[in-house]
């Protein structure tokens, strides 16, 4: 019984955590986009100025 519980237990964590890292790259990659973007934006400005 104690065996077969183990078992489950595992991948289900295994997964939890796999899932956790999956939100945590996204919200990284999305930090990251936005900084790309606003850097691009940023050189537009001072280009149109300049």
């Amino acid at each position: 019984m104690e065996e077969t519980l183990r078992r489950r237990t595992i991948p289900a964590a295994l997964a939890a955590t796999h899932a956790q890292h999956k939100v945590l790259l996204g919200k990284r990659l999305a930090v990251m986009g936005w900084g790309i973007l606003a850097a691009a934006v940023w050189k537009l400005i001072i280009a149109s100025v300049i």
